[in-house]
């Protein structure tokens, strides 16, 4: 199992499994058309960039804050950069990429808005995943008076870098704002690994993951 802990990812996974496991990424590979041009926000150590190159022959640019991370997506093969989020995408012109991709990373970022504008000017396509703050567990948690752990990947408040913990309704509310629209949706259940009936239908209360597809109108 990697040991790499991104200033802005987070791993969070089972005994035994690698990066490349990671739930979200079974929807990335059906959603995203072969040989596209993909940036990979908050790239990590790369395990993504590979897995779209091996498995959709993808043109994939990973951007990532940390250097040990960037030498780690350099040595799998991937175009990688250095780069502050926070600071917007100012290197890449408008519509430059098919799609990008950002995993798990936007509610640790300082100015998350402007980031998911910047990914929808320089992305025909923008994939995201994030926990929703309106998971049920973490609604009885806070009436028992404690910040909830469920949205956090199961750490405590002090040992994460989450610091813009939102719900699927406060992310649909800003989509709304910015003028764009969900194009596709998967909301992951209890064990954050599949889709169940009750999270696609109720998933603002049963989602603990959500994974959308979006554009602008």
């Amino acid at each position: 199992m990697s040991n790499f802990r991104s200033s802005y990812g987070y791993q969070s996974l089972e005994s035994g499994q690698t990066s490349a496991d990671r739930p979200e990424y079974r929807y990335f590979l059906q959603w995203i058309k072969p040989q596209s041009k993909v940036l990979d926000l908050a790239c990590g150590e790369g395990s993504l960039g590979r897995l779209l190159i091996d498995e959709k022959k993808c043109d994939v640019f990973g951007v990532e804050i940390d250097p040990l991370g960037v030498e780690q997506s350099i040595l799998k093969g991937i175009k990688a950069k250095v780069y502050d989020l926070d600071q917007g995408l100012k290197d890449f012109p408008d519509q430059s990429f098919d799609y990008v991709i950002c995993n798990v990373s936007l509610q640790m970022l300082y100015r998350p808005g402007f980031v998911l504008e910047e990914a929808l000017r320089v992305g025909k396509r923008v994939i995201i995943s994030f926990p929703n703050f309106g998971y049920w567990q973490n609604r009885l948690q806070l009436l028992k008076g404690n910040f909830p752990r469920f949205s956090l990947y199961g750490h405590l408040w002090h040992d994460t870098r989450s610091i813009h913990l939102f719900s699927l309704s406060d992310f649909l509310a800003f989509l709304k704002k910015s003028n764009a629209r969900v194009y596709q949706a998967r909301f992951l259940g209890a064990n954050s690994y599949h889709e169940d009936k009750i999270s696609k239908i109720l998933p603002n209360l049963f989602a603990t993951v959500c994974i959308l597809e979006i554009d602008q109108e």
